[in-house]
């Protein structure tokens, strides 16, 4: 018995010192799990998402690992989740400050979304990682260091096109390393914008920016001050059931736009703009031991644009009841020829109808019995359809 309780203590003690890692070693540039953010394949819309359903954040890492590469950048797109576990599970730091967002738990990338060169190398870590900031989530960890002396200095310009979301994208960022006067500056500008995304109706507009300042006090000192946003407007796409893609012969078909005077006009736009203000001092004691004090600020807007109506028609062009298969349910397969044929060639009829929308608004007069007091009435145009926004504006401390 005591051979066994002997064995037993050996073991714990074992796994005692296999734990205790030095941090400061886990800093050196080979062990740094660094990878190129610019590289996974998912959607602005996926990347802007309010509840920020960011499972792939997780997964932001170089690893060796065959399984973690694969369910890092392909597996997530068909929101596959490591050990079933959602973004949440994830920790997601600037500067070593937690940004997953408080109320929903996940971090949310869009955030700071298209500064490509401030955020390309971050440090990572899979599991309960050590690190110098935190224990690390349950998945894991990612953190991006926002200081100007962490930049290689000089001048980067970049353009590039694509099909997708966006069309273009420019982007200068520059970077002056600690100068003589002590001072650390990174500045970077970024815009990515399209017309129209591959999906019809996808309009995209983004702006990032990033001003960051170090100042060198001694050989011990250093405070920093950093600000940064990624304000964007895009109009969105729907999901669809598989018989209005087939009535369209479009797998991209998005009834969420319509024409209006010519143009076109999605109903679905979102808007996000939170900035983060970030302040900083390190102070470091000895060559293994430092103190970092940080104190940051989000604030901004956030909001989606969406059709209600009252006493009126369902505006919807892809709303059940306008498709052939409903006909076909009530058993009026009459009238079925000539709704197929609105599908197929009636832009009115198969996108949002915005002319239509106006109209229906103009002509609605309507009285309103004792608006002001018993016996007094109003009369007016009163609107049938709107274009509502859903506002959710952060204001963190």
């Amino acid at each position: 018995m005591r051979s066994l309780i002997l064995l037993c203590s050996a073991l714990l003690i074992n796994y005692n010192l296999i734990a205790q890692v030095d941090t400061t070693a886990a800093q050196s540039a080979d062990s740094l799990n660094l990878t190129a953010i610019g590289n996974l394949v998912f959607t602005a819309d996926q990347l802007e998402s309010q509840e920020g359903e960011q499972t792939f954040s997780g997964l932001l890492q170089s690893n060796q690992d065959v399984f973690m590469r694969s369910a890092g950048f392909n597996f997530s797109a068909a929101r596959f989740r490591l050990r079933g576990m959602d973004g949440k599970n994830f920790l997601i730091m600037l500067n070593g400050v937690p940004m997953n967002d408080p109320e929903l738990g996940f971090g949310i990338w869009a955030n700071w979304g298209g500064l490509n060169d401030i955020t390309r190398y971050p440090q990572t870590g899979v599991g309960m990682s050590e690190n110098e900031y935190a224990f690390g989530g349950i998945q894991g960890y990612t953190n991006i260091d926002l200081s100007p002396t962490s930049k290689r200095p000089g001048t980067r310009i970049s353009y590039s096109s694509s099909n997708r979301t966006y069309r273009n994208r420019a982007m200068v960022t520059h970077s002056t390393g600690m100068m003589d006067n002590n001072l650390a500056i990174t500045a970077s500008v970024s815009g990515r914008w399209a017309d129209e995304g591959y999906i019809e109706g996808t309009s995209y507009s983004n702006m990032s920016y990033f001003l960051a300042l170090e100042k060198k006090l001694n050989e011990k000192q250093s405070i920093g001050l950093v600000g940064l946003g990624s304000p964007s407007l895009r109009g969105r796409s729907s999901l669809n059931t598989l018989e209005a893609y087939e009535l369209r012969g479009d797998n991209y078909y998005n009834p969420y736009w319509g024409y209006q005077a010519g143009e076109k006009r999605n109903s679905r736009m979102r808007y996000s703009h939170k900035p983060i203000i970030m302040a900083w001092h390190d102070y470091k004691l000895d060559p293994e031991t430092s103190i970092k004090t940080t104190a940051y600020t989000q604030f901004g807007e956030y909001y989606q644009t969406r059709l209600d109506w009252v006493d009126a028609n369902d505006p919807r062009p892809d709303y059940y009841r306008k498709l052939p298969s409903y006909l076909e349910f009530i058993n009026e397969p009459d009238g079925i020829p000539a709704l197929e044929d609105a599908w197929q060639n009636d832009p009115s009829f198969y996108q949002l109808d915005w002319d239509g929308f106006y109209n229906a608004n103009y002509k609605n007069l309507h009285t309103v019995e004792n608006a002001d007091g018993e016996g007094e009435s109003f009369t007016g145009y009163r609107s049938k359809y709107i274009l509502e926004e859903a506002h959710s504006d952060p204001f963190l401390l």
